[in-house]
């Protein structure tokens, strides 16, 4: 006798009589799944000769699994165009790869589901929205000994006609404004060397031998050369201004008494290197001299 079988392609149908045509497999159930082997990590790892699209549940990870060819993970699941919380490895520079968002909208980043900054649609950063105990913003530099500073606000323009200004750094308090610490304002980073002192400011010094600094009060200027608000300048030859913006001597005065409360106190006048001698009024309004050591 001579048996034959012939060879059938069609689908298979598990609780389902009309499988659809393009499964090789498909299970209908209303009250239960496909169960998955579940195994160990180390179990994984013994595997051997493992084919690619291999599925299965590791209870190590509590994770399904596929093998990719290379290794077991989640990765044909889902595309890898996102940032994991454990980090992502790269092969080139994140030019293409970013955290934010690819239109006009506003990067919000959030810590307890509450707002912590966010950075707007044109690039600026803005922290608030919340009340803190602490200082909004702590930046501890990597080493004591280091010249170079903690922070460095660069601005690639600088001044000019028409731009408000500070144009890298402004601190604004609606009560009472406190600097404590170290300054220092330099054309270089390397020369930004402030001192060590803790009580107040070591120095301001402008970087450049041909400019002078000035002290306002009353808000921001318009401009560069909007001197209306400006209560102080200090020239370039160590000339100091006080209601003038271009003193023509060491003290120079302009709309403004000089009051000296004190009638023993008066101006000081070095004459001849050794000899120093006080100018004062007394009480009738004569002006006396008389010689003093020098300070």
């Amino acid at each position: 006798m001579l048996f034959g079988s012939p060879l059938l392609f069609a689908q298979v149908g598990i609780n389902n009589e009309t499988p659809d045509s393009s499964s090789a497999l498909e299970i209908k159930h209303t009250e239960k799944g496909v169960l998955l082997p579940r195994l160990l990590q180390a179990d994984i790892n013994s595997f051997s000769n493992q084919i690619e699209s291999l599925l299965l549940y590791n209870i190590s990870a509590n994770q399904f699994q596929a093998f990719n060819g290379t290794k077991w993970g989640q990765e044909l699941f889902y595309s890898q165009e996102f940032w994991n919380v454990k980090g992502n490895p790269q092969t080139a520079n994140n030019v293409t790869n970013i955290i934010g968002t690819a239109d006009a909208r506003v990067f919000t980043v959030r810590t307890n589901n509450i707002k912590s900054f966010t950075i707007q649609a044109n690039g600026q950063i803005r922290m608030e929205g919340r009340n803190i105990s602490n200082s909004r913003l702590n930046i501890t530099g990597a080493n004591i000994d280091s010249v170079y500073p903690v922070m460095v606000a660069l601005h690639s323009t600088g001044f000019g006609s028409g731009v408000r200004y500070p144009n890298d750094i402004t601190l604004t308090n609606t009560g009472n404004s406190t600097l404590k610490g170290n300054l220092a304002f330099s054309q270089t980073v390397i020369q930004a060397e402030a001192g060590i002192s803790t009580a107040g400011i070591s120095y301001l010094d402008t970087g450049s031998s041909n400019s002078g600094f000035s002290l306002y009060t009353g808000g921001h200027p318009s401009s560069i050369e909007d001197t209306s608000l400006e209560r102080v300048k200090i020239t370039s030859s160590g000339n100091v201004g006080i209601g003038i913006s271009s003193p023509v001597s060491k003290v120079q005065v302009q709309d403004g008494d000089i009051y000296i409360q004190d009638s023993s106190r008066g101006i000081v006048i070095n004459a001849s290197g050794t000899n120093c001698y006080r100018i004062t009024v007394n009480n009738s309004g004569t002006l006396a001299t008389n010689l003093i050591t020098c300070p």
